[in-house]
């Protein structure tokens, strides 16, 4: 199903935002 598909891309989105936020935050930090 849609959702089924969906699922893991949008978690897979969310891991790799929040990997890149948190990789800005420490190089704003330096």
């Amino acid at each position: 199903s849609a959702a089924g598909f969906c699922l893991p891309f949008c978690s897979l989105s969310l891991l790799l935002f929040e990997t890149t936020f948190v990789v800005l935050d420490l190089s704003t930090k330096e």
